[in-house]
């Protein structure tokens, strides 16, 4: 499954990474039943796909199920993507 986050930017500065804002939020949506015992959700790709706007897709492993797929989609600047 791949969706698309608009908008995103990567932290300046001390820690330049773009692991932070939505793509953190996405994950603690996955993992909010887990016990942290098995990683059943990860990301197979996370790039970016438009310099202008600051569009990067992030590609998981599997599909969500249905309620944390919604909790996801809710999110602002995050959409399904299909390319």
């Amino acid at each position: 499954m791949k969706l698309i986050i608009r908008n995103h930017k990567p932290r300046a500065g001390k820690h330049n990474n773009q692991y932070h804002g939505s793509y953190t939020k996405i994950f603690k949506i996955l993992e909010a039943d887990s016990l942290g015992f098995v990683q059943e959700y990860w990301d197979e790709s996370f790039v970016r796909i438009n310099t202008e706007k600051n569009d990067w897709v992030l590609e998981l492993n599997t599909e969500p199920d249905g309620n944390k797929l919604e909790k996801i989609l809710a999110l602002k600047n995050v959409e399904e993507y299909n390319a």
